[in-house]
């Protein structure tokens, strides 16, 4: 009866391998990598070539692959073994050679302990090959992230040596009769146009969804997405830069309570773009787990942001994959429009943040530029339809709170066009220096929600449970705005509910020679 090791990871690694079409794979011994040559002898699919000394070993690999054509792997266990492959892995390296290295390893925990082989495994070959950490499986989520990397790992052999460090526990030895289960194959489409099993995959959907990111304005896939708009269904946030007529932009109102509607769960996914803000959307994604789902990227990894990703495909492909088309597709649409055409405009007379928000984009001219803090900021305005031709700008690349500021007067010095910064007071003061280190371009338009801290934090659930909510996570404070805005030169206001006039926010977006900052100090109601 065939065995294999119990190890989780190692069960992943084996499938996935298989998957990928590596055959050969030359085996050095050892203890800590027992488990895992222990499991390739037992597979069929396999053939193990054993060779002890791991410097030889690697080289023979080379061999192997540079006859075959293909990958070979060769693995060896913990410590020195590793270090003495390093010279085939930059041959490898300098000559795009398919090799993988996998190298067992202690647990994390005892490297620089004085325990025995225990070393810095990772990146241990430097710029000559990448290094992927697999760690032990313990439940759904270090599942997928194993999966993803092991997928991306094997991927990466296209263009030379790859190194798979993988960590193992002890007791290391026990086995089990139990087959490989099935495991998610991630594929990548680099050719000049797609292959034949990708475009079946696009004329199979019946029900395709098209998440559309963060894009600039000019990006050209930004225009691919707003054609794709009119016939299929497309989620757009306002970061997409995409015309809201045609998209289903207040999905998070429809999922709200929609998110077990069989007609809405889609069968392919298509992500293009950049980040996206939105939470439900992401777990509406990971638990419907759509067995199609590709993910549009120029760079080389693999990017799985709804835990779901089987392609990935460059983007010079979009327009291949529009004029492809998908059959059947407007029944899928229709009924996410028909929802969303369902949901009553949100209300902007109240003095609470996002109707103040909504207030002053409905405000805005048009041809305006739209330059959103992080947290509360981007996330209200996305409850509001934007007015025709507004560029929207945000710093999501990494979501901090610093820099909104000054990334908006950047927007405003280098357009004539209104750029109106809406923003929070704790983005504020963190970058208020972004008022006096310049001169000041008279197009900005600064409006400060200032609700006394990260009123944000107030809607984590559990959290309000803690003591230390008001002073230490939501910094509290009572500062205002009003003495740093003249002083650098803002014409000021500031409103407050008892004065505070829907109409008066229009005054915003009045001409002037100086930038102008509006301040509305609010209770922190969202």
């Amino acid at each position: 009866m065939k065995t294999r090791s119990e190890k989780k990871n190692i069960a992943v690694l084996a499938r996935l391998m298989l998957s990928h079409g590596i055959k050969h794979i030359v085996v050095c011994p050892g203890s800590r990598n027992a488990p895992i040559v222990h499991t390739f002898g037992e597979i069929d699919g396999f053939v193990c070539h054993p060779v002890t000394d791991e410097r030889s070993a690697a080289f023979i690999a080379i061999g192997l692959a540079d006859k075959i054509g293909a990958p070979v792997a060769v693995c060896c266990t913990s410590g020195s073994a590793v270090l003495n492959m390093c010279p085939a892995v930059a041959e490898a390296a300098y000559r795009s050679v398919p090799l993988l290295v996998i190298s067992a390893d202690r647990p994390k925990e005892w490297i620089g302990q004085m325990d025995g082989q225990t070393l810095e495994q990772n990146n241990v070959f430097g710029g000559h090959a990448k290094t992927f950490e697999i760690d032990n499986i313990y439940d759904e989520t270090t599942h997928w992230a194993v999966n993803r990397d092991i997928n991306d790992a094997l991927l990466r052999l296209e263009n030379g040596p790859t190194h798979i460090n993988i960590h193992l526990n002890e007791p290391l030895f026990g086995f089990t009769e139990k087959p490989l289960d099935e495991e998610r194959i991630v594929r990548w489409e680099r050719g000049e146009k797609l292959t034949e099993e990708a475009v079946a995959e696009i004329r199979n959907a019946r029900r395709p969804l098209i998440i559309a990111g963060q894009m600039r304005p000019n990006d050209p896939l930004r225009g691919i997405a707003s054609m794709m708009a009119k016939k299929y269904a497309v989620i757009a946030e306002h970061l997409s830069n995409i015309p809201t007529e045609d998209t289903i932009w207040r999905f998070d109102e429809i999922l709200i309570e929609n998110a077990d509607n069989e007609e809405l769960k889609p069968d392919f996914v298509l992500y293009i773009g950049g980040h996206i803000v939105s939470k439900r959307i992401k777990h509406f994604l990971r638990k419907n787990n759509p067995t199609t789902c590709w993910h549009i990227s120029d760079g080389e990894d693999i990017i799985d942001l709804f835990q779901c990703v089987t392609r990935m495909v460059k983007s010079r492909c979009l327009t291949e994959i529009e004029e492809t088309g998908f059959d059947d597709a407007s029944s899928y649409r229709d009924a996410w429009h028909k929802l969303q055409t369902a949901i009553a405009p949100k209300p902007t007379n109240d003095f609470i943040d996002q109707q103040i928000i909504g207030n002053i984009i409905s405000r805005m001219p048009e041809k305006s530029i739209l330059a959103l803090a992080n947290s509360s900021a981007v996330r209200h305005a996305q409850h509001y339809a934007l007015p025709n031709d507004t560029e929207v700008f945000c710093n999501r690349g990494v979501n901090g709170i610093e820099g909104s500021l000054s990334q908006a007067v950047g927007c405003a010095l280098a357009t004539d066009k209104p750029v109106v910064c809406i923003i929070g007071d704790l983005s504020f003061f963190y970058d208020m220096n972004a008022l006096w280190n310049i001169a000041l371009p008279s197009n900005l338009r600064i409006a400060v929600v200032n609700n006394g801290g990260g009123a944000i934090f107030n809607t984590l659930p559990g959290l309000e449970k803690s003591t230390h909510l008001k002073p230490y996570v939501a910094a509290q404070h009572c500062m205002t705005a009003e003495n740093w805005a003249r002083a650098c030169g803002c014409q000021y206001a500031k409103f407050a509910d008892a004065d505070y006039d829907a109409q008066s926010v229009g005054k915003l977006f009045a001409k002037s020679d100086s930038p102008i900052l509006f301040e509305f100090m609010t209770s922190g109601k969202q």
